[in-house]
C-alpha cells in the first residue's frame, strides 16, 4: 500500500462517521447520505495529492459533501404507470435538469410517454399538447423526420421558453423543453440552452427513446 493509500485509509476511519453525520443533516436519510460520503471521499481520493494542506480535509470534504447535495438537488427525475391500453401498461417518464452557464442557471425537461399513449396527430398538433401551454409551432426536418418545435410562447403560461415534440414509429412519444430560468431564485441564463436545430435533434434522439 503507498503513502497516500495508507494516509486517506486512516483519515477515512477516523473521519467517515462524522461525515456521515453532517451529510444525514442535509438529506435527512441515512441511505442517501451513505452515498453522499462516498462521493465525497472518492473525490478526495483523487485529489488527494494535490492538496497541500492536510489539516484543510475536513472543510474539503464538508464543502464537497454540500455541492454534491445541491447538484443532486438541482436534477429530478420519475416515472409513473399512465394507463393501460388494450391489455398493455402505458407509463411516462419525466427528468429535469439544471444547465448553469456564465453566472445564470436555465433548465431542461425530457417528457416520455411509452408506446401504447394515444397522443397523436401531425408535428405541431402534438407538440402542443404539451403541458397544455400555447405557442408559435414550426416543423423542423431531422434527417428525414418531422419535429414540432415551439419556438416563442404566447399564452400567459411561461413555465418553460421553448419545446420540441415527436412520436416514433412504435408511438413511443418525446417532448424536449427548455427555460433560461430554472427557478426565481436564481439569475437567469443569457441565452437558452440549445438552438432550435439541436433542440429538435434531441427529440428524436435514440438516448430518449425508451421501450
Amino acid at each position: 500500500m503507498s503513502d497516500r493509500d495508507t494516509a486517506f485509509a486512516e483519515y477515512f476511519a477516523a473521519r467517515s462517521d462524522a461525515m456521515r453525520g453532517t451529510a444525514y443533516l442535509l438529506c435527512g436519510d441515512w441511505h442517501r447520505a451513505e452515498d453522499l460520503v462516498q462521493t465525497a471521499f472518492t473525490k478526495l481520493y483523487l485529489a488527494w495529492n494535490r492538496i497541500s494542506r492536510h489539516e484543510v480535509l475536513d472543510a474539503y470534504v464538508r464543502q464537497t459533501l454540500i455541492r454534491t447535495f445541491l447538484d443532486e438537488r438541482r436534477r429530478f427525475h420519475e416515472a409513473q404507470f399512465a394507463d393501460r391500453v388494450n391489455g398493455v401498461e402505458v407509463w411516462d417518464y419525466l427528468a429535469r435538469a439544471a444547465v448553469t452557464r456564465g453566472g445564470g442557471t436555465g433548465q431542461v425537461v425530457a417528457e416520455v410517454h411509452g408506446a401504447g399513449n394515444e397522443m397523436t396527430g401531425d408535428p405541431c398538433t402534438l407538440t402542443l399538447r404539451f403541458w397544455g401551454m400555447t405557442g408559435e409551432c414550426t416543423v423542423v426536418t431531422v434527417g428525414s423526420l418531422k419535429v414540432g418545435v415551439v419556438t416563442q410562447v404566447t399564452g400567459s403560461d411561461r413555465r418553460l421558453d421553448q419545446w420540441a415534440g415527436y412520436r416514433h414509429p412504435d408511438g413511443t412519444v418525446v417532448f424536449i423543453a427548455q427555460s433560461r430560468r430554472f427557478d426565481e431564485n436564481a439569475p437567469a441564463l443569457a441565452a437558452l440552452p440549445f438552438p432550435v436545430p439541436q433542440l429538435a435533434a434531441l427529440a428524436v434522439d435514440e438516448r430518449f427513446h425508451l421501450r
